[in-house]
């Protein structure tokens, strides 16, 4: 069998976590689709386009499928937790469905398959004690990284956002699990752990009846191995002064932290219930980078947003340039029903939504540009994701670059392997990547 994983980082550790059950179970697991008996879908729904993206993949599985060249297809994920049942309306040759928390029951899915069940299996529980336990993944991103997931579901509830409905409420994993889990990585050779959650600063909130973070990051930090450990994926409300002070006294904590604000209009951000202001916003990120010198901010925002006109937006823009993100993800506002925002006034039209796209992209692109060319001349210690045949060049991050959704070094130089820390001295910038010739050096060895 295989298995399709579609969607964010989260999506990718229940597509590990499903492998490995899978493996337990005895189930062949790795076959491409047109040669496996079943196949495994793990889908997203945050957004319209995540819909239609996996929409096309379950159709083209289904194809497979109708031309007797697989026996069955489960889909997990979001989309059955969205949909429903009415999911096997949507899609009648599917055979079973799964929810996010129901990935337990990924093989008793796929036998089900297998065996010609007469009746549609679905599981689209909400048992929270397989969140909070730790299971055996089949880790995917190589040998060196990981993501760990530290809790499950949000309680935010912006007013545009579909993720409390799929998701359910927030489940933190505990403390002693998470350590656990870290340390069986570590022991295998992953070097930088990225932490990830759908707010990772409100982790323990519900377990210990106070935000439990920075608990959490000191502990991991004594587990021996880890050299790097990256934060992603706060909120940038829920921020202490005592999480600043541990990224910048915590030396295994990554100089890197990912904030997406959405927006900085006060209108627009009370519209999206963000609960935060655009003054509290701009003392946070100058807390942050004046405690941290050197600190790499990623952010994301949102254009587009019911009631966004120019002013608003120009506020945003203007806001973009000024701080000059490292890193800077934008997306056009997406009518989710369902959502309270879908129900408001004042929406903009598709056309103007791509047109401040594209401004704020041109913004950011000529930022990236700027600070890439200034660290022209200097060294940064890279972690190599890839090496070529011969090891003489290779693909790497430095702390300030988050894997898969940020730029990369391209590294010359000899004995060049993944999971390798090298010291890299940065000779070309373009828009978005660094090149730069290794150096390497005893303090850093092989992963």
């Amino acid at each position: 069998m295989t298995l399709i994983s579609l969607g964010c980082p989260k999506n990718l550790v229940d597509s590990e976590l499903m492998l490995a059950r899978l493996a337990e179970s005895g189930l062949n697991v790795g076959s491409s689709a047109d040669e496996a008996d079943v196949v495994v879908v793990n889908t997203c729904s945050f957004l319209q386009a995540a819909r239609e993206e996996a929409a096309d993949c379950i159709d083209d599985v289904v194809e497979l499928k109708r031309n007797g060249k697989l026996r069955g297809v489960v889909v997990a994920g979001c989309l059955p937790a969205l949909r429903g049942k009415l999911l096997f309306e949507d899609f009648p040759d599917v055979d079973a469905i799964l929810g996010p928390r129901d990935r337990r029951k990924v093989a008793e899915a796929c036998f089900g398959a297998l065996n010609g069940h007469a009746r549609k299996l679905s599981f689209l529980g909400r048992t929270d004690s397989l969140v909070r336990a730790a299971y055996p993944r089949a880790v995917s991103t190589g040998r060196h990284t990981s993501y760990l997931k530290i809790a499950e579901g949000c309680n935010n509830r912006c007013s545009y956002c579909l993720i409390p409905s799929i998701r359910g409420e927030m489940v933190s994993r505990t403390v002693n699990s998470i350590a656990r889990e870290a340390t069986t990585l570590a022991n295998s050779g992953v070097r930088e752990l990225c932490l990830i959650a759908q707010d990772t600063t409100r982790y323990g909130q519900d377990l210990y009846g106070r935000p439990a973070l920075c608990e959490l990051l000191r502990r991991l930090s004594r587990i021996e191995g880890l050299s790097w450990i990256r934060l992603l994926y706060t909120h940038p409300a829920h921020w202490s002064d005592e999480l600043v002070d541990a990224l910048a006294s915590n030396p295994k904590l990554c100089r890197y932290a990912d904030i997406p604000i959405q927006h900085v209009s006060d209108k627009i951000l009370r519209l999206m219930r963000r609960r935060i202001s655009q003054k509290e916003l701009t003392s946070l990120i100058t807390r942050i980078r004046r405690a941290v010198p050197g600190i790499s901010l990623r952010t994301t925002v949102m254009v587009g947003f019911p009631g966004e006109g120019e002013s608003e937006f120009s506020e945003l823009l203007e806001f973009v340039k000024h701080f000059q993100f490292d890193h800077l993800g934008a997306f056009v506002y997406s009518k989710e029903e369902g959502t309270p925002a879908a129900r408001y006034p004042g929406h903009v039209s598709e056309e103007e939504k791509k047109d401040r796209l594209r401004m704020i992209m041109h913004a950011q692109r000529q930022i990236s540009s700027a600070r890439n060319r200034a660290t022209v001349g200097e060294d940064a210690t890279v972690l190599l994701d890839s090496s070529g045949p011969r090891g003489t060049r290779g693909i790497g991050r430095t702390e300030g670059q988050a894997p898969e959704v940020d730029s990369v070094v391209r590294v010359k130089g000899k004995r060049l392997s993944v999971g390798r820390f090298v010291e890299v001295s940065i000779t070309e910038a373009s828009e978005y990547d660094l090149c730069g010739e290794a150096h390497l050096s005893d303090e850093y060895g092989d992963a």
